[in-house]
């Protein structure tokens, strides 16, 4: 490749490929994310997956102060020379999954961005502790698969729509800014990535506790995507027989065909039938 950075930081490590280790080595594609991240230096980023501190740099470089969290302490030497002159990145090593990224930003202020090339095998995991985090971040770029990326802009009715598509857009406006293709990593991996961009909704109170009761209901409707909506909602709505009639009920109220299949509820529908489900079960 002819626009490759980072092999020399890199060289002689060794990754692990059970943590889902895939170094950036593309200066395009690493300007691309830089770009959609319209980074100032009063930014404080996050970034998950510091990995050998290539998009840590880069993130230091234009930000104010970037925390860069790691699971793999054997890539710490790589990262204290990839970062050899900067005051303004903390790295913290251990499991991103485990953390609480609220403490590890609270120390900066409230206005956080998050840049990160996630690990592959917990992408989805990690996605959905993000938006759950508060403050919620003011913009998120993310490298991710590009199968992920698409199931979280995806629209109601297609095959990628579920559970990951409901939650990023009730927190968040969603787009992808780009493709980056394997041969962008080192390690090449076996699929593309795209680079998903996320700005936060601003919710009240109110609709935050209705976003987490759409959630819910989301997870209960999409694990039985292949059942009718009256099917699907009895058991939520009574574990006699008459969750049926009560799910009769609710989908009547709303004006829902209960021979839709969940996959075509959009998030209107979605949080109109979330809204008043109390209402209908037993």
């Amino acid at each position: 490749m002819g626009d490759t950075k980072g092999e020399g930081i890199h060289s002689g490590v060794r990754l692990k490929h059970g943590l889902g280790q895939h170094i950036l080595v593309s200066r395009t594609a690493l300007e691309r994310i830089l770009g959609a991240a319209q980074l100032s230096v009063s930014d404080l980023v996050l970034e998950i997956g510091a990995g050998t501190g290539v998009l840590t740099r880069a993130l230091a470089e234009r930000a104010g102060h970037v925390v860069g969290v790691e699971i793999d302490v054997g890539l710490k030497s790589a990262l204290e020379r990839a970062l050899s002159g900067l005051s303004n990145v903390q790295i913290v090593f251990g499991d991103a999954l485990d953390m609480d990224f609220s403490e590890l930003i609270r120390p900066f202020g409230s206005a956080w961005k998050c840049v990160s090339n996630l690990p592959y095998y917990v992408t989805s995991p990690l996605l959905f502790k993000l938006l759950d985090t508060r403050p919620i971040f003011r913009r998120a770029v993310l490298l991710v698969q590009k199968e992920v990326a698409h199931r979280a802009v995806a629209e109601p009715g297609s095959k990628r729509y579920g559970l990951l598509s409901v939650s990023v857009q009730l927190r968040s406006k969603a787009h992808i800014a780009g493709v980056v293709p394997a041969g962008a990593f080192r390690p090449v991996p076996e699929v593309d990535s795209a680079i998903l961009v996320l700005e936060p909704r601003e919710l009240t109170p109110e609709e935050e506790l209705l976003t987490k009761k759409v959630t819910r209901l989301a997870r209960v409707l999409f694990n039985q995507r292949r059942k009718t909506l009256i099917n699907a909602l009895a058991p939520a709505l009574s574990e006699t027989a008459d969750g049926k009639k009560l799910a009769h009920e609710l989908l009547r109220y709303c004006h829902i065909d209960p021979m839709r299949r969940p996959e075509t509820l959009s998030l209107e529908e979605l949080s109109l039938l979330s809204g008043r489900l109390e209402h209908f079960s037993s």
